[in-house]
Order: structure tokens, then sequence, then C-alpha cells
């Protein structure tokens, strides 16, 4: 993968910006008889030792993620790794036949959002083309595909999209705020060029407008309310039949932590979600699992 374009140096640059300090004030705070050394690490001639990122992110005021987001930087903390494909297959197996008879859709997706799995009723976003759903896994397909590509057909179907898609960027970045020095992370927005243009520029927009200094500064009592919402906000997808609107409840899979999840719709409605669903989930319907589709290797690089 490539070497991060974002550095410690000019994230401390950023930091000391952001707070009002000059380079001066910081080395007054930092008992330093000289300016050299911020000058320095500013201009990635220097990578600070994890002691001097601490002391510099308290003279700077900065939070914890903040000073753990400049350590990673630095290289002082080891990218998120999952485990062997064996292992992560071998759950995801249980879980495919848990889901398999759910009558509303359920996928399984990783902390970058890849989806390993899908239940047959996933199909009920592609109004039962079960062709397409299994294309779709075998991409690999990313949870932003399906609320930012509009030539899936899925977005335009999302009810209350705007604020869908804030939701979605505001959970990942929140439950990705320990990653945020990783490549995969940094990538972003630049690494969803792919879409198409108009779908690129709400994407881009949508990413820079939910700022990390908000993810991060907001208090635990309200990550926790905001949680609670998105998990049983509801999500309504329009339908020929009806609309059919959902909660969405996130739940983490024993043994794999915060690494792997499965996103599981809930109708807010049940009986007449049972009279529409089920003609968009036709009897070929299946389960589809990445690893029976495509090589895992990207999900391991």
């Amino acid at each position: 993968m490539a070497k991060n374009a974002v550095t410690v140096g000019d994230e401390l640059r950023r930091f000391r910006t952001r707070s009002g300090i000059s380079q001066f004030d910081l080395a007054v705070c930092m008992a330093w008889k000289g300016t050299n050394p911020i000058i320095q690490i500013e201009k990635n001639r220097r990578i600070p030792r994890p002691d001097t990122i601490d002391r510099l992110g308290k003279c700077l005021g900065l939070s914890y993620l903040d000073i753990h987001y400049l350590n990673g930087l630095a290289g002082y903390h080891l990218p998120t790794r999952l485990p062997p494909p064996e292992f992560v297959t071998d759950t995801l197996d249980h879980i495919a036949a848990a889901i398999e008879d759910y009558a509303y859709p359920a996928y399984v997706i990783d902390y970058q959002f890849r989806i390993w799995l899908t239940n047959p009723a996933t199909a009920l976003f592609t109004l039962g083309d079960v062709a397409a759903l299994r294309e779709l896994v075998a991409r690999p397909l990313h949870a932003f595909d399906i609320t930012f590509d509009s030539r899936l057909g899925i977005r335009q179907r999302i009810s209350g999209l705007e604020q869908f898609e804030q939701e979605q960027i505001f959970r990942f970045k929140a439950s990705n705020a320990f990653r945020q020095h990783e490549p995969f992370f940094l990538a972003y927005p630049d690494s969803m060029d792919d879409l198409n243009a108009d779908d690129y520029q709400t994407f881009r927009r949508v990413w820079q407008s939910i700022d990390m200094n908000m993810v991060t500064a907001i208090r635990p009592i309200e990550v926790q309310t905001f949680y609670s919402r998105l998990r049983q906000g509801d999500l309504t997808t329009r339908l020929p039949d009806g609309d059919v609107a959902f909660y969405l409840r996130v739940d983490s899979i024993l043994h794999l932590g915060d690494l792997l999840q499965i996103v599981t719709f809930v109708p807010v409605d049940e009986a007449a979600a049972a009279l529409v669903c089920p003609r968009y989930v036709p009897a070929d319907a299946a389960t589809f699992k990445v690893w029976a589709l495509t090589d895992l290797d990207p999900f391991y690089a």
C-alpha cells in the first residue's frame, strides 16, 4: 500500500495553527531553548518520540484521540489486521446459517465497511435480481457503494437520503476514530473517485462535512444517544409495491470484536413488510459469501 500522504509534521502544524499557538510559544511550553525542534518536526525532518508527542499534545490542548492519531502517523501504532481468512470464514459460515432464513435483509461488514456476506433477503435491494446481487458481492461491495453509487440503482430508493449519508459517514469515522492514521482511512475521499462525477462530489462533500473534531470531541453520552438513534432510526426503501421502513440493528460478532459486524434490517411494520418484501425475494435467492465468489487478497492487503 502506498505511503501515507499525510505526515505527523503536517498534522502537528495543522493542530498548532488551529490552536492559535506560535512555534515560539509552543517551544516555551515544551521548555525547549528554541523553535528548531518544532521546525524540524513540522518539515518532516524529524519524527518525535511518543513521549514528545504526548507533551506536544498537552501544550496544544489536543484530545486523547488527536494524540493517538499523531502517534499513529509517526508509526507507533500497528495497523489493524483481520484474523487469518480461515478463522474469519469459519466464523462467518455459522453466521450465514443463522441469518439465511431471516425474512429481511441482513449482511456482514468489516471495520472498513466492506461487505463479506449477504442473506437471501438482501435481494430486496436489487428488486429480486439475484444475479445482480451476486455480481455486487463479488466486486467486492462496500457499504458506501450502496449509499453513494447511483449506477447501482439503490440510493435512488432510499428515503431521507441526505440524513442517511451523513449518519453512515459519521458512524464510519466514529467507529474508526482509533484508526484514522491508517492508510485505508487516509485514502478517503479520493479512493471513491471511481464513482461518477456527481456521486463523487456528493461523497466528497458529505465526507468533509463530518469533521473529525466533531466526531472525537463528542461526549460519550452523545455518542450513545447517536448510536441508539442510528441503530433504531428509520431507513425507508421505496419499492414499486409500496415503501417499507426498517430499523437498523448493528451487532458485533463474538470472537471478532469490532472487526466485523452484522447489520440486520428490522421492519417498523412487520405486517406491511410481510406483504411487500416477499415479492422481491425470489425462490432462487441465495446467501452470497464474498470468499466463495472472489479472492480475499484485497481484504488483507
